[in-house]
């Protein structure tokens, strides 16, 4: 098997900027490089297991591997709804850092040096306030409720969500006035290229749906192009509010995500005949594995990326981990992250 296959899998993890791939092919925290990152086997209720990228070499038997190739049944493998999963709750968390960004200098946070073209930028919004970060909060809460990349089979087409503007998102704050719910949309609209508001939904489905043209691996495909677009949008906007220290961290690499892209199909010739051997997975509890719960946000489920359009209401409050069937896809719940896996240290962006 081709090495640039497991070079693919490892850039789309480091794409989502949670988590990396330690030396010998394991998917680990990136925080806690000591923290294994462990996945519900399919079909199962108490057995987890490690994930690692596809490779030449693979002694461990009872990993699960990261397929990104296998498109052939009607629904998912765990190992792909957490890949796509973390793709999605990555972009968002980007979003988050540059909104954290404009609203510190917009406090005159001094903490951070940021340079003259950040504050410029952030001074388009000079109403971005505490009333703003705690609208924001409660909007990203849910990360992939917020943003998405959902997938429609049937048209082998994929599309971009932000459920800021749907009419369901407004509703559900009553209580938070005009000028408030102006200055966010006025932000998350310049970040992912709005010109017109009014008519944010035409413009975004002009600008964030593909429709695939391959017969193979046509998911695959399509969202990744979905998320070239959103890079080549927000990149600049990272690279300002991030200074160059952090651009490395933030940034995503256009020229080697449009490489991978143009060479999928030559990867999924290769992937094809990629095979593991076939064990009785070991069922592995929560004392038996290393793992910290110092940094998982409460109330923070993880999600999966729907294959078709889901309603896209944000509640004030609550876990939806136990919501029925919506859009044809299942709310997923914390399983589908991994056991006690962390996301990030806080998705809540401190008032000021």
């Amino acid at each position: 098997m081709s090495n640039n296959i497991e070079q693919f899998v490892r850039f789309l993890i480091d794409m989502g900027g949670v988590y990396e791939v330690d030396t010998d092919g394991y998917v680990v925290n990136r925080v806690d490089k000591d923290i294994p990152v462990m996945i519900k086997a399919a079909g199962s209720k108490s057995t987890y297991k490690r994930l690692m990228v596809m490779k030449d070499l693979i002694t461990d038997d009872e990993a699960i591997v990261i397929n990104p190739f296998s498109e052939n049944s009607a629904s998912d493998s765990p190992d792909a709804i957490w890949l796509y999963t973390q793709l999605s709750v990555g972009f968002t968390s980007k979003i988050i850092g540059i909104v954290r960004a404009v609203n510190m200098i917009a406090t005159s946070d001094d903490s951070i040096p940021y340079t003259a073209d950040a504050v410029k930028y952030a001074a388009k919004f000079p109403k971005f306030g505490e009333k703003e970060i705690k609208l924001f909060n409660q909007l990203v809460s849910k990360p992939t409720e917020f943003m998405n990349v959902w997938y429609l089979r049937k048209l082998k087409e994929s599309r971009f969500r932000c459920a800021l503007y749907d009419p369901d998102t407004l509703a559900a704050y009553p209580n938070v006035s005009k000028k408030v719910w102006a200055a966010v949309i006025a932000l998350i609209s310049d970040l992912l290229g709005i010109k017109d508001i009014e008519n944010a939904d035409a413009e975004i489905k002009e600008m964030y749906t593909y429709q695939s043209k391959l017969i193979t691996i046509p998911k695959l495909e399509s969202i990744l192009q979905i998320y070239l677009r959103l890079y080549q949008q927000i990149n600049p906007t990272l690279m300002i509010m991030h200074g160059s220290d952090a651009v490395d961290d933030d940034a995503v690499d256009i020229t080697t995500l449009s490489h991978h892209l143009q060479h999928l199909e030559e990867y999924y010739d290769k992937a094809k005949w990629f095979t593991t051997p076939k064990k009785t997975p070991i069922p592995v509890t929560e004392s038996s594995v290393k793992v910290s719960t110092s940094m998982i946000p409460s109330g923070k489920p993880s999600l999966s990326i729907p294959d078709s359009k889901p309603r896209m209401s944000i509640p004030n409050t609550g876990q939806f981990s136990n919501m029925p069937r919506q859009g044809g896809f299942t709310q997923p719940t914390q399983s589908w992250f991994g056991q006690n896996q962390p996301l990030r240290p806080s998705w809540s962006i401190p008032i000021r």
